[in-house]
């Protein structure tokens, strides 16, 4: 329990000291009249996603991060947007499901967090798709313990553009 709660603040922390780090974000584009209006999130709705052309949207969610569904391997997985994580690191649980072969027990050391040394395998994914941005071949870990949520982090996000926040508002593309 300890150390999920190490490594948890370690990547709020490793959030955080990124956004302080970053430039003032810009005003987002106004939507053209295609577009699906920009409704703000409410504590009923904790994710709300909007695609605006070559945009995609992401509200903070009441628990203050940033969450979303992407498409892995064409199926769903719930993420939680980590600017401060090097790659996109799956539970265990959620690369079963989406198919993606491995054996626990070839696990070696991957990283180093707060409680120590993670444990996982590093895997590609063929596809990771949220709302238009898809990508392909991407790097990935699949992560023994300390994750109650797969992380979407830098070998995804660093491959769509430009990741801003403003506020309460995630924008990528």
């Amino acid at each position: 329990m300890l150390g999920r709660i190490a490594i948890g603040s370690i990547l709020i922390a490793l959030f955080l000291g990124f956004q302080l780090l970053r430039p003032p974000a810009k005003k987002l584009p106004t939507a053209d009249a295609t577009a699906k209006p920009l409704v703000p999130a409410t504590k009923t709705e904790p994710e709300l996603l909007i695609a605006v052309p070559e945009k995609t949207v992401l509200y903070r969610a009441a628990n203050g991060h940033f969450l979303t569904d992407a498409m892995v391997d064409n199926q769903t997985v719930r993420f939680i947007v980590d600017t401060g994580a090097t790659s996109v690191a799956l539970t265990m649980a959620d690369a079963q499901r989406i198919g993606i072969p491995f054996d626990p027990a070839e696990f070696r050391v991957i990283g180093r967090g707060a409680s120590g040394d993670v444990h996982g395998t590093m895997v590609k994914l063929h596809s990771l798709k949220v709302g238009d941005h898809e990508i392909r071949d991407v790097e990935a870990a699949i992560v023994a313990e300390g994750l109650d949520i797969s992380l979407l982090g830098q070998s995804w996000l660093s491959r769509i553009g430009t990741v801003q926040i403003s506020g309460d508002v995630m924008t990528l593309g």
